[in-house]
Formats: C-alpha cells, sequence, structure tokens
C-alpha cells in the first residue's frame, strides 16, 4: 500500500504508460481493478492510448478483449473508456476486432446505467469505423458500424454518419457509396430508406455527383412514405443541375408537391410558368397535402420574378383568405403580411384592414403597412393611430416605415403630430424619438414656420480666464 501522500496506482502509471505496450500492460491492467471509480476510469483510458500509441493491431484486439469487464462497471468508467478508443486509429481494428466491439457496444447500449455521454462516444467511433473501413472494405467492420448507428438512434432513418463531406478526400465519395450499396439496395426492398437519406445529408453537396444515390433518392420520393418523401425531396433538389426538370417532373406526377419547402422555392423564383395551376384557388390536394388543410404559395418573389397577371391572381386568393371567417386567425393575418409584400394593389388591400373590428387582424394590417413596396406612403395611416389602442403597434411599424421617407416629407409629418394638444403625450414623446434618431439635428428641433437661430461664438477670453491683462496675453 502506498503511504501517505502517495499518487494512486494509475497516477503512478500514467509516465510508463508510455513505454512499450507490453512492458506496462500487465501495471495498467492491474489499475483497472483499483477500488476507486475515478482511477479505474484514469487506467482504462491510459490503457487504451498506449495500445493505441503502440500501432499493433494485435494489442488493440488484446485491449478489446479485456474491455469486456466494462459490462459490469458503472457508467463513468465506461464512458471514459469509450472516449478513449476514439484516439486509436481506425485501421487498426480489423475484421477479427468486429465480434469484441459488438459486444462493447451491445453492453454499453443495454446496461441500465447508460448515459448519453457515453452513447455519443459509441457513435462517433461507429462513424469513424465506417468512414475508414469504406474505403479499405471491411464488411464486418462496416456491418458493425451501421448496426450499431440504428442501434443507437433507434432506426436507420435517424442514423447520424457525420459530415463526411468534409472528411472524405475527393473522389472518396464513390468509394463509400460502393461499400454501402448492398445495405442500401436492401433497405430500398423494404421501401426502408433511412440509410439513403443518412448517406445523403452526410455527404452534402457531392451526393449530386453521384448517379447511384441518385436513383436511390428518387425512389425514396416516389414509393417511400409521405414523411420519407418530404425529407427525400430536399435531398433529391439539392445541388442538382437539372433541378428546373425535376420540379416538373414532380408536379407533374403529384401537383402537392408544390407545398414542399424545396419545390415551392423553384416553383416561384424559377418555374413560374408553371404558376398558373396554383394561383386559380383550388388546393392541390394529394400525398402532400391533405382535405381540410389550407395552403396557399409563397408570393415573395411575386413583384420581381411574377408577370402583372400572376400577381393579381395571388391578391384575389391572399383577399379571400383574409376575407374567410371560417379559418383561424393566425391564418389570416399571415395571409395579410403575405398580401403586403404585392407590389402596387398590395399596400391599398392591407389598409381596407386596418380599422377591421377584431383586433388581430387589425392590428396585423398596421404591422403589414411598413412591409409594402412603397413603406413610406403609410405613414400618415400609421401615424393617425398613434393616439389610440393601436399606438403599440402602429408607432412601432412607423419607425420602419419612417427610414424609407423623404427628410423634407417626414420633418412635416412629426412636426404635425409634436404640437401641443394633436395627442396623449406619449404619442407625442414617440414622434419626438423618431425624429431625433431619423432627422438632421437642425430639422429635428425645428418647429413648424420657426428659424433656427444659430449659437454666435464665445468670446475669446483665454487672458483674462487665466488673470491676464490684455498686454500679458500677448
Amino acid at each position: 500500500m502506498p503511504g501517505a501522500g502517495a499518487p494512486t496506482a494509475p497516477l503512478f502509471c500514467a509516465p510508463k504508460s508510455y513505454l512499450p505496450f507490453d512492458e506496462v500492460r500487465e501495471r495498467l491492467l492491474a489499475a483497472t481493478r483499483e477500488p476507486a471509480a475515478d482511477d479505474r476510469a484514469t487506467a482504462w483510458s491510459l490503457l487504451v492510448h498506449s495500445a493505441g500509441r503502440s500501432g499493433e493491431q494485435g494489442a488493440v484486439a488484446a485491449v478489446l478483449e479485456e474491455m469486456g469487464r466494462l459490462r459490469n462497471e458503472q457508467d463513468p468508467v465506461r464512458s471514459v473508456a469509450l472516449r478513449a478508443l476514439l484516439a486509436v486509429r481506425p485501421a487498426l481494428f480489423t475484421d477479427t476486432a468486429e465480434p469484441l466491439l459488438d459486444r462493447i457496444a451491445t453492453d454499453a447500449v443495454e446496461a441500465r446505467d447508460s448515459s448519453a455521454a457515453t452513447r455519443s462516444a459509441l457513435t462517433a467511433l461507429a462513424v469513424a469505423v465506417l468512414r475508414e473501413h469504406a474505403v479499405t472494405g471491411e464488411r464486418a467492420l462496416l456491418n458493425w458500424a451501421l448496426r450499431t448507428l440504428v442501434r443507437i438512434s433507434g432506426n436507420s432513418g435517424s442514423a447520424d454518419l457525420g459530415r463526411l463531406d468534409r472528411t472524405l478526400r475527393r473522389g472518396q465519395e464513390q468509394v463509400v457509396l460502393e461499400a454501402l450499396r448492398p445495405w442500401l439496395e436492401a433497405g430500398a426492398e423494404r421501401s426502408d430508406y433511412g440509410l439513403v437519406l443518412a448517406l445523403a445529408r452526410s455527404l452534402g453537396r457531392r451526393a449530386a455527383t453521384l448517379p447511384g444515390l441518385q436513383e436511390l433518392l428518387r425512389q425514396a420520393v416516389d414509393y417511400g412514405s409521405a414523411a420519407t418523401a418530404r425529407s427525400a425531396v430536399g435531398l433529391w433538389l439539392q445541388g442538382a443541375a437539372d433541378r428546373d426538370a425535376r420540379v416538373e417532373r414532380l408536379l407533374t406526377r403529384d401537383p402537392s408537391a408544390a407545398t414542399l419547402p424545396a419545390v415551392e422555392r423553384v416553383l416561384t423564383t424559377r418555374r413560374t410558368d408553371l404558376l398558373d395551376a396554383y394561383l386559380d384557388g383550388t388546393p392541390p390536394r394529394g400525398r402532400f397535402l391533405t382535405t381540410g388543410t389550407v395552403w396557399t404559395i409563397a408570393a415573395e418573389s411575386a413583384g420581381t420574378r411574377w408577370t402583372p397577371r400572376q400577381q393579381r391572381a395571388i391578391c384575389r386568393e391572399l383577399e379571400r383568405t383574409v376575407a374567410d371567417g371560417k379559418l383561424p386567425l393566425y391564418t389570416r393575418a399571415a395571409a395579410l403580411a403575405r398580401l403586403a409584400a404585392l407590389p402596387g394593389r398590395g399596400a391599398d388591400a392591407v389598409r381596407a384592414w386596418v380599422d377591421a373590428p377584431d383586433v388581430v387582424l387589425a392590428e396585423a394590417a398596421l404591422a403589414a403597412l411598413a412591409r409594402t413596396d412603397r413603406p413610406a406612403d403609410t405613414l400618415p395611416d400609421l401615424l393617425a393611430h398613434a393616439g389610440d389602442d393601436r399606438a403599440r403597434v402602429a408607432l412601432y411599424a412607423a419607425g420602419r416605415a419612417a427610414a424609407h421617407a423623404r427628410p423634407s416629407r417626414l420633418r412635416a409629418l412629426l412636426a404635425a403630430r409634436t404640437a401641443p394638444g394633436t395627442g396623449k403625450v406619449t404619442a407625442r414623446k414617440e414622434a419626438v424619438r423618431l425624429a431625433a434618431a431619423l432627422l438632421p439635428l437642425p430639422d429635428a428641433a425645428r418647429r413648424p414656420g420657426r428659424r433656427v437661430r444659430r449659437a454666435r461664438p464665445a468670446p475669446r477670453r483665454a487672458g483674462r480666464l487665466c488673470g491676464l491683462g490684455r498686454g500679458a496675453a500677448r
């Protein structure tokens, strides 16, 4: 037993862990049986790092064999040991080590005290092994990595393969695809495209350069469930050179695909020739838009990319949505905000709802006035409500709209609101704040019809202030 103040066994072994593995192995193994959990965790970390530094596959396999004892360990010890395995080069794991890794993973996942830290370390280890041996072609290790990821996540759809696009060398994505193809195709036969989506997400824009993966994504769109297809569409269109043609194919097959964000973005900005079918007021019911769901196509690009006829059509559709009393108020308020963005007719359509009896719609209309194509023209409408119950929303929107107004026009509007007796004190104070923030200082301080007196320069009395006469000052 060490004396008082002597270092514990794992700390005493720390310097020696840099010796050859065969020389320090027994001492470190003995330290993994220390009574204190912290000492055992330190010993496991030193043992794993020592085997990794040796660069010998046999040493790594021997440590994996010993790690079978972690089944009966506490989770903090198990977590540290698994985290230490991340420092071992994945190339040192061979197919013969697959049963050992599988036993370690099974014990870690099935343990009653298994923690998020343990599962995170095991996930990182599986991803590192997958990334390494997808290139070398170690089938047993690939199978273990995929099985472990599915075991941790619960299903292949939520498996996280990491950012392969940042770790693989250029061109290795094709090797990874070929290595995983048996699992990808086997899942596709069962209509399970989770691994396909996980691989496409991890490869990012590199996925667009793999025709085989693109074909699997197309199958996921056509034959997968609605939830799978929603995820697959965004990945299938990402980075595709023929994205416009793919969108047309999707809409021909199922018009309700226009409700998907990735498709809607292309439809409203690039394929505006296909818009007319979605502006007649008839919702495109289908797999992605069920009965009873309210949907109106996005109109953010209407002012720059749509024809006047299409702008008028979407304006009528949004006006019908706002006026439909059967719809929820939040849906009608959102339609008001989108209506304001339409050029020309949008501002007039929103003004009609400024004095609506419903508070939600009235305040939504006031807020939307500041987002029209000519927000400065809506300042009189907003300032007219500076003294009533809508002042909270109207003054905030006026601040946004005033930033687009000419100083000469803004000065006259604010001056009329700051005169005594023109409204509530709080409204006049807010108008003064707007003038101080947006107008030059002389213009902000000027009253209507009154000239600003220029301050006279102070006399030069430096000598007198210092107690010196005129002669001394010279």
